[in-house]
């Protein structure tokens, strides 16, 4: 079963790993997509509530 929720600071450093790793191989990837995930978290303009996350088996 996968739950989906909203994503919270717990969250961030897998979250990080994830996009990095999801974007290594992709053709058209600057290798900087992980960073600006962090950076759009920042923005003023960052709507936690649409930041979500599914967990699987406790991951």
């Amino acid at each position: 079963m996968i739950e989906i929720r909203q994503e919270n600071k717990e969250d961030y450093d897998e979250a990080y790993k994830v996009v990095k790793e999801a974007f290594e191989t992709a053709d058209h990837s600057d290798g900087n997509e992980q960073n600006l995930v962090v950076s759009l978290r920042k923005s003023k303009h960052f709507i936690p509530e649409l930041s979500l996350v599914a967990i699987q088996d406790k991951k």
